[in-house]
C-alpha cells in the first residue's frame, strides 16, 4: 500500500509542476520517473542489497549522461553571449531594412507579407532576450571594456520595431506617393548605415530635407521612428556621453522578478483535477501490472505520465508517437539486431556499429520540429532491448512487453482521462492572451516611470509570446483528434489564429501612440482611450468565454463609443486602433461557443 500511494503521490506532484509552472522546466516528469522507477526495484524478487543497487543505477546513469553532455558542449561548443547579442541586434536591423525596402520599391505580395511578418515577430518578442544576453555579458566581462554595450540602446531599438510594425499595420504599399517611397529608401539607407556603424551617414539620411506625404504619416509612426533612430545613433556612437542632459527615461535595467507558479495555481481547480487524473491513471496501471506479476509492462506508468496532456489531441499525438517509436526502435531495430546481427558476430564491432547507427537515426528524427518525440522513443526502446547486460542480448520479451505496456496505459487513460478538445483549449488560451494584453496596457501607461514600463512590458511580452505559441500549437494537435466535429474545430482554430493576429496588431498600434504630445487635452484623450481599450480587451476575453464582464456604467459608455464609428476629431492613430478593435470584437463574438 505504501508503494501504491507513493506512485500516486509522485505522479500527482509531477503533473502539478507541469501544468502550474509559468517558467520553462525541463522534463518535470523526470521527478516521478526516477521515484517510481526506484519503487519498481523493490517489487522484483531481489535481495534488499540488490534492490538498493538497482535503485541507484538511474542516478549513476544520469550523472554519466550529464557529465558527457557538459564535456561535449565544452569541447565543441564555445558560446559567447556578446556575439549572440550582436546577432540579435543585426537581425532586427535587417528586418527593419527589409521592411523599408519593401515599402520603397516594387516587390511581390509574398515578399511584402514576409517583411511585415518578420518585423511584427521581433516587435512581439520585445527586448527580454537582448537584456538577458546583456546581463550575461556584464556578469562575464565586467572588466572588459570591449564587451560593454549601452543598455539604453536596447529599449530604443525595441521601440523602433514597435513603430515600424504599427506603420505596416496602418498603411499599405499602394497608398504611398513618390515622396513617401523616397522617404522609405532614405530610412533604408539609414538603417544600412547603422548596421555598418557608419554614424555620420545614418545621421545625414535621417536629416535629409524631405517632407513625407500626408498619407504616409497620418499616424505619426515614421516621425517618431526617425526620432528613435536618431537617439539610437547618439547612444551607439557615444554622443550621449558628451551631451549635458541625459534622457530621463533610460535608467539602467534591473531584471524584474519572475514568478515560478501561475497566479491562480492554488485557486484554479483545473490544475488539481488534471493532476488527480494523472495520479489515478498511474496508480491503476501500477496495481494492474503488480497484480498480474508482469514486471515487463511497468512502462505503462511512465507512459501515463508522459502522454497525459491538457487536450485530447496532444494526448493522442503523444501516445501515437510513443507507440510508433517503440515499434520502430524495439521491434524493428532491436529484435532485428537480436535475430539477424548478433548471432552471427563474434566481436563487439557489429554491436557498436548497430548501436551507433540506430542512435544516429533517432537523433536525426529528434531534430524534426514535429516528430522529435518519435526519435527519442526509437533510441530509448532500442536501448531497453539491446542493453540488458554485459553479454549479447537474447531476449525478445522486452520489446513485446513495452508495446503491451503502452497499450495498457492507453486503455486506462481512455477510461479515466477525458481531456478537453484542442479547439476549446485554444479558445481558452486566446482569452487568457487578451487578458494579458489588457494588463500590458495598464502596465505601460504614460503616467508610470520609464523604468517601470520597461520592466513590466518585458515580463508581459514574454508571457504573450509563450501563450501565443501555446495557442498556435493546438492547431496542429486538432488533426490528431478522432471526433465527428474535427472539421468544425479546424475551422474554429483558423478563426482564432486570425483573431490573435488582430489582437497583436491592436497592441502594436497602441504601442505606437505618443506618450506626450505637448497638448494637455490630447494627452488626456490618449489616457482615456488607453483606459477604454484596456476595458475593451477585458470585455473581449469575457465575451470569448461567455462570462459576465464586471464593468461600470462609465466603462459601458466608453465601450459603446469604442464600437461606434469614430469621429473626425480624433487623432488618426486612435481612429486606426478603434477600427482594429471593432474587427477584433466581432471576431471574438463569432468565436463564442454557441454563436
Amino acid at each position: 500500500m505504501a508503494r501504491v500511494l507513493g506512485v500516486a503521490l509522485f505522479a500527482f506532484i509531477a503533473a502539478f509542476i507541469r501544468v502550474a509552472t509559468v517558467r520553462f522546466i525541463l522534463q518535470p516528469m523526470d521527478f516521478a520517473v526516477f521515484a517510481i522507477g526506484s519503487l519498481e526495484c523493490f517489487d522484483s524478487r531481489w535481495s534488499d542489497k540488490q534492490a538498493v543497487n538497482m535503485a541507484l543505477y538511474p542516478v549513476a546513469a544520469g550523472i554519466v549522461a550529464v557529465g558527457s553532455k557538459i564535456a561535449v558542449e565544452y569541447i565543441f561548443t564555445r558560446r559567447n553571449p556578446w556575439y549572440d547579442l550582436h546577432r540579435e541586434i543585426q537581425a532586427r536591423f535587417a528586418a527593419l531594412q527589409s521592411l523599408f525596402i519593401s515599402f520603397g520599391s516594387e516587390v511581390s505580395e509574398e515578399e511584402m507579407r514576409e517583411a511585415i511578418a518578420q518585423v511584427r515577430r521581433y516587435a512581439f518578442m520585445g527586448q527580454g532576450k537582448m537584456h538577458s544576453l546583456l546581463q550575461e555579458i556584464e556578469e562575464r566581462h565586467t572588466k572588459d571594456v570591449s564587451f560593454q554595450i549601452e543598455p539604453a540602446s536596447i529599449p530604443i531599438l525595441a521601440r523602433s520595431l514597435d513603430l515600424a510594425a504599427a506603420f505596416a499595420v496602418h498603411h499599405s504599399h499602394e497608398e504611398l506617393s513618390e515622396q513617401g517611397r523616397e522617404r522609405m529608401k532614405r530610412l533604408e539607407r539609414a538603417v544600412a548605415a547603422l548596421r555598418t556603424c557608419d554614424w555620420s551617414d545614418a545621421q545625414q539620411n535621417l536629416q535629409a530635407p524631405l517632407s513625407p506625404h500626408p498619407g504616409t504619416s497620418r499616424s505619426g509612426e515614421l516621425d517618431r521612428l526617425e526620432h528613435s533612430l536618431e537617439r539610437l545613433i547618439q547612444y551607439c556612437s557615444g554622443d550621449h556621453l558628451r551631451s549635458p542632459e541625459a534622457p530621463s527615461d533610460e535608467a539602467p535595467h534591473t531584471p524584474a522578478h519572475r514568478r515560478w507558479l501561475a497566479v491562480d495555481c492554488w485557486t484554479n481547480p483545473e490544475y488539481t483535477i488534471f493532476s488527480f487524473k494523472v495520479a489515478l491513471c498511474a496508480m491503476m496501471c501500477f496495481v494492474i501490472y503488480d497484480a498480474l506479476a508482469w514486471q515487463g509492462i511497468s512502462t505503462a506508468v511512465i507512459t501515463v505520465m508522459v502522454a497525459s496532456l491538457s487536450s485530447s489531441g496532444a494526448t493522442n499525438q503523444k501516445l501515437l508517437f510513443r507507440f510508433l517509436g517503440s515499434a520502430l526502435g524495439g521491434v524493428v531495430f532491436g529484435l532485428g539486431c537480436i535475430i539477424f546481427v548478433f548471432p552471427y558476430s563474434d566481436s563487439i564491432t557489429p554491436f557498436l556499429i548497430s548501436a551507433a547507427l540506430v542512435t544516429f537515426i533517432g537523433a536525426w528524427v529528434i531534430r524534426s520540429p514535429h516528430y522529435s518525440y518519435i526519435g527519442m522513443q526509437i533510441a530509448f526502446s532500442y536501448y531497453l532491448v539491446v542493453f540488458t547486460g554485459f553479454s549479447a542480448p537474447t531476449q525478445m520479451a522486452p520489446a513485446r512487453d513495452r508495446l503491451i505496456g503502452i497499450l495498457l496505459a492507453l486503455l486506462v487513460m481512455m477510461v479515466v482521462f477525458r481531456p478537453e478538445q484542442s479547439a476549446d483549449k485554444m479558445r481558452e488560451t486566446f482569452a487568457q492572451l487578451l487578458t494579458i494584453h489588457a494588463s500590458y496596457l495598464r502596465a505601460t501607461a504614460p503616467d508610470l516611470s520609464a523604468l517601470q514600463r520597461r520592466q513590466k512590458s518585458m515580463e508581459l511580452k514574454s508571457q504573450m509570446e509563450s501563450i501565443a505559441s501555446s495557442a498556435r500549437g493546438y492547431t496542429e494537435l486538432i488533426s490528431y483528434e478522432f471526433t465527428q466535429n474535427r472539421e468544425a474545430h479546424i475551422l474554429a482554430a483558423d478563426k482564432i489564429e486570425q483573431a490573435m493576429l488582430s489582437a497583436g496588431d491592436l497592441q502594436l498600434s497602441i504601442s505606437s501612440w505618443p506618450l506626450q504630445t505637448g497638448s494637455e487635452a490630447t494627452d488626456s484623450s490618449i489616457r482615456q482611450w488607453r483606459k477604454t481599450l484596456t476595458t475593451g480587451f477585458r470585455v473581449a476575453a469575457s465575451t470569448l468565454e461567455r462570462k459576465y464582464s464586471h464593468t461600470t456604467k462609465e466603462d459601458d459608455e466608453a465601450l459603446a463609443e469604442l464600437l461606434s464609428p469614430p469621429t473626425d476629431t480624433l487623432p488618426p492613430y486612435i481612429k486606426n486602433s478603434a477600427e482594429i478593435y471593432r474587427d477584433l470584437y466581432q471576431q471574438c463574438k463569432e468565436l463564442t461557443p454557441g454563436h
